[in-house]
C-alpha cells in the first residue's frame, strides 16, 4: 500500500475522526441548531401556505361571492381554516422547541438571562403575539376559529377571523384579552404577518448570538468535518 501524503486521511483516521466529531461539543451544538432549524422550517412553510391561500385577486373573489358558487366559497373557507390551524399549531411548536434548545444549551450560563430578557421584551407582554399563542390553545382544545370573506365597495378583499365568537372562552391570558378588546374582526394576513415577522427577527437574533457564543467549537467541528468529507474514504465508505 502506498505511503499516504501528509494531508491524506488514512482509513483508521477517517473512522476515528467520525467518532470524535460525533462526540465533539461543536457537533452537539450544530445538531441542536439544525434541530431548531427544522422546527422553523415547518413554521415558515405553514405561514407561506396560509398566506398563499389568502391572497386572491379581485376577480377570483368575485367568482367566489357569486351565490351560485356557495359550495366553492365554503370549501375555500374550510381550507383557510385548515391552514390557519396549522400555522398557530406550528407557531407554538416552535416556541416549545426553542425553549427546549435554549434550556439545554444555556440554562446554566450567563446567556440564559440575556435570552430571557429578550423573550420578555419581544413577546411576553405583546398582545398580538400572545393572541396567536392563545389562539393555538383555543384551536387545539376548544374549537376552530370562525373565518369569513369580505368584499368592500372600494374593491378591498379580506379574509377575517370572527373575533366576537372567541370572547366567551376563558383561556385568554391578560395580553391576549387586551388584544381581543381593542380589535375588530382582524384580517388573517395581518395577524399572521405581524407574528411571523416578530418570530423571524427573534430567531435571527438567537442564531447570530449562537454563532458568536460557539464560534470556536463550531469552527473546530467544521474543519474536521471538511477534512473527513474531502478524503477519499468519505465517498467510498458512505
Amino acid at each position: 500500500m502506498p505511503t499516504p501524503e501528509p494531508d491524506e486521511v488514512t482509513f483508521e483516521e477517517y473512522i476515528e475522526g467520525i467518532e470524535f466529531l460525533k462526540k465533539s461539543e461543536g457537533w452537539r451544538i450544530h445538531e441542536e441548531i439544525q434541530r431548531l432549524g427544522r422546527s422553523f422550517y415547518i413554521f415558515r412553510t405553514n405561514y407561506d401556505e396560509l398566506t398563499k391561500t389568502l391572497f386572491l385577486d379581485y376577480a377570483q373573489f368575485l367568482i367566489l361571492f357569486d351565490v351560485r358558487n356557495d359550495k366553492n366559497m365554503k370549501e375555500f373557507l374550510i381550507e383557510v381554516t385548515r391552514r390557519l390551524h396549522n400555522f398557530v399549531a406550528g407557531a407554538k411548536t416552535l416556541v416549545d422547541h426553542t425553549r427546549n434548545v435554549a434550556a439545554e444549551l444555556y440554562k446554566t450560563t450567563p446567556f440564559w438571562s440575556v435570552y430571557q430578557s429578550e423573550l420578555n421584551k419581544r413577546f411576553t407582554s405583546n398582545p398580538a403575539i400572545q393572541f396567536v399563542h392563545c389562539l393555538r390553545n383555543y384551536t387545539l382544545h376548544k374549537d376552530l376559529a370562525l373565518v369569513s370573506a369580505s368584499l368592500s365597495s372600494t374593491f378591498e378583499t379580506a379574509i377575517r377571523i370572527d373575533v366576537s365568537s372567541l370572547g366567551e372562552w376563558d383561556g385568554w391570558n391578560a395580553a391576549a384579552g387586551e388584544y381581543l378588546k381593542t380589535c375588530g374582526d382582524e384580517k388573517i394576513d395581518d395577524i399572521a404577518g405581524t407574528y411571523y415577522e416578530a418570530v423571524s427577527e427573534f430567531h435571527e437574533w438567537f442564531f447570530q448570538n449562537q454563532k458568536k457564543l460557539h464560534e470556536k467549537e463550531l469552527a473546530e467541528a467544521n474543519a474536521l468535518r471538511r477534512r473527513l468529507a474531502n478524503s477519499k474514504w468519505h465517498w467510498e465508505y458512505t
